[in-house]
């Protein structure tokens, strides 16, 4: 998150103006609004997350870092009553933020700065609130509890983890009583690290596990999952943390900042002992970090890492609610939408409203990319391409369902081959446009045998041609009437 610190310019306008003018009220979509009981689990497959209950989990998130500092009771409510009509089910959110430590109450999270021995009870009082309004609404709050920053800049608290004054022994007692205030808060998930690695074998690595250990030792036994440095890693590739992490978040630059997310997703799905995989980290809709920041690059990054192995979820982040920004006096004398509340109806969330509807009606627990089907179907997929044309393809297991993705590469249909043998029986095939929801017929009952040829529809109505092919069988619930 916070190497957005080193780019925080919006989009051209021309670029924005484009961006807001695709915009569409928010569609009546069947998202799942039943209720989770908490706290999480890892299923017993290690593959996704259930509940108490033993009900599948998928983490919906949506980035709101600064929230903890910059905003006040009622806007958390507006903002949580907006992300929970759109499926999501998850708030990514720093404990406390190193540049801006002090919110809006005046109270920073230390009554000394910096000093971890002198936790602020005033201070954390907001942050209870956050979470009790979270609990209300179902959702999880995945909490960043002491967030290192870019490369261990000030952008976290790196420097004062590594300072004379916290010790060990003081990170440990800090983690402690972190563990003794929400150990019995069962929506959270805990966030280690943050936008960096600590090098292996140092005394701040040591530091840092030690807050980790006591946060343990304080009774805190809600899952663990962690984020280290972009553009490529997943919370297993620091060792000295491995045993502690349940959840293997990826960040999702891709290697060398290529974009390929498919690629970072299926080296997690491959990591063992098996963990769930969630795309924690993609680009951000309206940043140029990580990518363009366009809806349709923040799409191709979230159906790539779904599909290439992140089958346990995905985090979705926008430019002014990520970082909370409020609209200055200037702002709203020339009507610039720069503020959180301004950025609540995006055509990023938007998409991601329908994405979500998508997988909640298919078997999304039981997806396996197609990379992970090598010596159990031939070619599964021709014309596939690499780099940014790649189709990403997925099955469930039941082989009851495929979603493949073919992603933007201009305005013209593509042609590529899928062998339907992947399916346990003939199927129904329809492409599935990712801008608006609706879906078109392809065939009634392709049967499953050999390759069959496929042609999008070519332009989706905003300028670009991702579709995602949907194929699913006759006995599939739900099959007849979606």
């Amino acid at each position: 998150m916070a190497r957005r610190f080193c780019a925080l310019k919006y989009l051209a306008a021309g670029l924005a103006v484009a961006a807001w003018a695709q915009m569409t009220a928010a569609p009546a979509l069947a998202l799942d609004t039943t209720t989770s009981a908490f706290p999480l689990q890892v299923s017993a497959d290690g593959r996704h997350i259930v509940d108490h209950a033993g009900k599948a989990f998928r983490i919906n998130a949506d980035a709101a870092w600064f929230m903890s500092s910059q905003g006040v009771a009622p806007e958390v409510d507006e903002y949580l009553d907006n992300r929970k009509l759109k499926g999501f089910n998850t708030v990514v959110l720093m404990l406390m933020t190193h540049l801006d430590p002090i919110n809006r109450a005046g109270q920073g999270p230390f009554t000394v700065a910096d000093d971890f021995s002198t936790p602020n009870e005033a201070y954390f009082s907001f942050i209870d609130t956050i979470l009790d309004k979270a609990a209300a609404r179902g959702m999880v709050v995945l909490l960043a509890y002491t967030y290192l920053g870019y490369q261990g800049g000030d952008e976290g608290w790196w420097s004062m983890i590594t300072n004379a004054k916290n010790t060990a022994s003081v990170c440990y007692e800090w983690g402690l009583w972190l563990g003794r205030r929400y150990g019995n808060r069962a929506n959270i998930i805990w966030l280690a690290g943050g936008d960096f690695s600590p090098p292996a074998g140092s005394e701040g690595e040591r530091r840092v596990y030690q807050i980790l250990k006591g946060l343990k030792a304080g009774g805190a036994h809600q899952l663990v999952s962690a984020q280290w440095a972009p553009p490529d890693s997943l919370a297993t590739d620091q060792a000295a943390f491995v045993d502690v992490i349940d959840i293997n978040t990826i960040y999702g630059y891709g290697a060398s900042n290529s974009g390929e997310t498919y690629r970072t997703a299926h080296r997690a799905y491959q990591y063992e002992p098996t963990r769930p995989v969630v795309l924690f980290e993609p680009s951000y809709e309206g940043q140029r970090v990580g990518g363009s920041g366009l809806p349709q690059d923040v799409r191709r990054s979230q159906y790539w890492a779904v599909l290439g192995g992140a089958t346990a979820g995905q985090n979705f982040g926008t430019k002014g609610i990520w970082d909370w920004q409020q609209a200055t006096w200037l702002d709203r004398v020339l009507g610039r939408q720069r503020s959180w509340r301004d950025r609540l109806e995006t055509p990023g969330a938007l998409d991601m409203q329908r994405q979500f509807t998508l997988f909640h009606a298919l078997r999304w627990q039981e997806l396996v990319p197609a990379e992970s089907l090598s010596g159990e179907t031939s070619a599964p997929i021709t014309g596939q391409g690499d780099g940014s044309g790649h189709i990403a393809l997925a099955v469930t297991r039941p082989r009851t369902w495929l979603v493949a993705y073919i992603p933007p590469t201009g305005s013209a249909p593509r042609t590529f081959g899928l062998n339907m043998s992947l399916l346990s029986r003939s199927a129904r095939a329809r492409w599935y446009n990712p801008t608006t929801g609706d879906y078109v017929l392809i065939d009634p009952a392709i049967p499953n045998n050999g390759l069959h040829q496929f042609t999008t529809p070519g332009e989706n109505g905003t300028g670009t041609n991702d579709w995602l092919l949907v194929a699913d069988t006759p006995e599939e619930p739900g099959h007849r009437d979606q």
